[in-house]
């Protein structure tokens, strides 16, 4: 588990990223919660501390992913993510 106090929601994008057919939400935060523990807080832009849910929102309101049916799929290249 990393130890930093926040984790980029780049490093979350880039292991959604390595799913080219999209991965399952539950399954995403399964992961994200195994590597950086399951009350990580993020830092997105200029929003720092914000939780699994308010990252997904966050990236999904500015077209960096997609979430249908519950598979997120990421948008676009993470050089210009974000």
């Amino acid at each position: 588990m990393k130890s930093s106090k926040f984790v980029s929601g780049q490093e979350v994008l880039e292991i959604a990223n390595s799913y080219s057919r999209g991965i399952r939400l539950s399954r995403l935060f399964e992961l994200i919660s195994e590597r950086f523990g399951p009350h990580a807080r993020f830092c997105v832009g200029c929003h720092i501390g914000v939780d699994f849910d308010c990252l997904m929102v966050y990236l999904e309101s500015h077209g960096i992913l997609s979430i249908s049916d519950g598979v997120v799929f990421t948008s676009f290249p993470l050089a210009r993510a974000m």
